[in-house]
């Protein structure tokens, strides 16, 4: 019983740390989004085609939006995290 016991927190903490790579890839992905927004806004300000400007406006806002649904991820991901750390 000693062993399965063991093995029960091997397999918990192996959990945890598949959780804890899942969001520092979540967090390095939404920089990512945030950086490639920033540089879209700074695009769209110095363009001169109205057409072009309301295209890359939506598109600084499209990626406005997924920088924060991977912020809510990560959150997801820390309660999964506080779930497994528990057990």
């Amino acid at each position: 019983m000693k062993h399965l016991k063991n093995f029960k927190l091997f397999e918990d903490a192996q959990k945890v740390a598949e959780l804890n790579a899942k969001a520092r890839d979540i967090d390095s992905k939404r920089n990512d989004l945030k950086s490639k927004a920033a540089e879209t806004a700074k695009s769209a300000r110095n363009e001169d085609d109205p057409l072009k400007t309301e295209l890359l406006v939506l598109n600084t806002q499209k990626l406005s939006m997924q920088a924060e649904i991977a912020k809510i991820d990560l959150k997801i991901n820390a309660i999964k995290i506080k779930q497994e750390s528990n057990k």
